[in-house]
């Protein structure tokens, strides 16, 4: 089975949750392309069985390149199975109000692209201060000071719950035709057997043609 992991990412996180994902789903045998959508050529989900989209929130909205990807191959990715990866801070809080943002953003998105996936995963993101602009940290500042999280600027937070990201990926292998297996390779010396052309072969004596009586003449 073909797989398509398209993802897009801000500051890296989305990318190693995608990674990660791609090294499960190769491992167990499939053929798969791990595409950034914001480097290179778009790809395109029809030349694929699976299509598996990985994007991070900011402001409530996924990333726009993946939301450009989705739009563009809606036809191919209703016609086939699929599921969507959102990647956010709001995933990492139990509350209610950070489960309705976590809503609301995947709301935006179905809207925003005309697709819903087969599956779809929500999984925490992190703080990555170190990475961040300067204007961009303290915006990220003022949202993780309003919703208790870690506010020191000078380390990075990760919050990913990867055995989560494990365990669904596993789910998505489980509901995948297993990867079609290849016939052993012959070695050379029965290949060379098999391909020889065969000896003319003796008859025991037992098989060999009986002389002929000799001819009687009256």
């Amino acid at each position: 089975m073909k797989i398509l992991i398209a993802f897009a990412t801000g500051d890296g996180q989305t990318g190693r949750v995608a990674q990660r994902m791609a090294d499960l789903i190769s491992g167990a045998g499939h053929a798969l392309v791990l595409a950034n959508l914001m480097v290179g050529p778009q790809p395109d989900s029809g030349d694929f069985d699976f299509t598996l989209v990985a994007a991070p929130v900011r402001y409530g909205k996924h990333h726009r390149a993946a939301l450009a990807f989705c739009t563009a191959n809606r036809e191919a990715l209703f016609a086939r199975p699929s599921a969507f990866v959102s990647v956010s801070l709001s995933a990492a809080r139990s509350r209610p109000g950070a489960r309705r943002e976590v809503a609301k953003a995947l709301s935006h998105f179905i809207k925003t692209t005309a697709w819903v996936p087969t599956r779809i995963f929500a999984v925490a993101g992190a703080l990555l201060y170190t990475r961040y602009s300067p204007f961009l940290r303290r915006v990220m500042r003022f949202f993780a000071r309003l919703a208790d999280r870690e506010t020191d600027a000078s380390r990075d937070y990760e919050y990913t719950d990867w055995p989560s990201v494990d365990a669904f990926t596993r789910e998505l292998l489980a509901s995948l035709p297993l990867p079609a297996q290849k016939a052993p390779a012959l070695s050379s010396a029965l290949e060379s057997a098999l391909l020889a052309p065969a000896a003319p072969q003796r008859l025991p004596d037992a098989y060999q043609e009986a002389p002929r009586p000799p001819a009687i003449h009256s």
